[in-house]
């Protein structure tokens, strides 16, 4: 028995000393396949809560526990977020080997960000360009000098729909965002924006922070310190497809799921409780 178990040890560091070897595999960790995803999220789906009228299970297990879910993760929009990371390494590291490389291949004349897909191109760049789609949703660039900052291209507006001016003047000539600055003083010139902007877009950039004059950096939105994370970005998506419930609910709600998760009851019982929560809720509402 002991030497069985040995001997299944070194098959398996073996095959994973072999892994980065092989080019299949390692395009098939960059992203499995989306059939193969989606026949996984149904197995899961069918064993949590596949059932009949006469046998009914727990109604979706990817919702957060806040929301009234099991918490389970879902596989496709992790899957995402781990192909984000890569997406996010090659744009705030411009200068890396694999950057250099993927550059002078698939966008050699233009920016990370506005490359396209290619009939001929590899299943590594691919996978890179489903995570960039994720990536821009909560990608912003944090203002400095505000000279590589397209006013009405790149998304640069804090806490603001798109994080970018919404309605463009037909009058105006304004490019850069450090056109709105003014020179040698970290602050915005109010008389440009408000000649410029709307009023929802004018308080929008007055409230936006500026730096010290250094050059503008690109930065993760729902992080405080701007770095990318693999939790945030799934957060992000999986909030996104959920969608957002109305505020007053939403905090009731998050207020009874985190006190139902605490209770020192027997772990089934939980969603039990969760669902005639909800019947008694839809109840109210009626």
């Amino acid at each position: 028995m002991e030497s069985q178990i040995y001997e299944q040890c070194g098959e398996r560091s073996s095959y994973q000393g072999n892994l980065p070897g092989d080019p299949h595999l390692f395009n098939e960790l960059l992203q499995t396949l989306q059939e193969t995803l989606q026949k996984n999220i149904s197995t899961l789906a069918r064993f949590w809560w596949g059932g009949d009228d006469q046998k009914r299970k727990m109604h979706n297990i990817a919702i957060p526990k806040s929301s009234g879910g099991m918490g389970f993760q879902d596989i496709q929009l992790f899957n995402q977020s781990l192909l984000a990371k890569q997406a996010w390494r090659l744009l705030v590291n411009p200068d890396s080997l694999c950057s250099r490389v993927l550059k002078g291949k698939y966008f050699h004349d233009k920016d990370f960000l506005t490359a396209t897909n290619k009939k001929s191109s590899s299943h590594i760049w691919k996978a890179i360009l489903y995570g960039r789609e994720a990536l821009k949703k909560g990608l912003i660039k944090r203002v400095e000098d505000g000279s590589s900052i397209r006013v009405w291209d790149d998304p640069w507006i804090t806490d603001h729909i798109g994080k970018r001016p919404i309605v463009r003047h037909n009058n105006s000539e304004i490019t850069r965002v450090s056109d709105l600055i003014i020179t040698g003083q970290a602050q915005w010139n109010e008389d440009k924006v408000t000649k410029n902007f709307l009023e929802p877009d004018t308080a929008a950039i007055l409230s936006t922070p500026l730096g010290r004059f250094f050059e503008d950096l690109w930065a993760w939105d729902p992080e405080r310190n701007g770095s990318f994370t693999v939790r945030s970005c799934y957060r992000l998506l999986a909030a996104e497809k959920i969608g957002t419930p109305q505020q007053s609910s939403s905090s009731e709600q998050n207020f009874f799921w985190k006190r139902l998760w605490k209770l020192q009851v027997p772990p089934k019982s939980k969603p039990s409780g969760g669902e005639c929560y909800g019947i008694s809720s839809l109840a109210n509402r009626s």
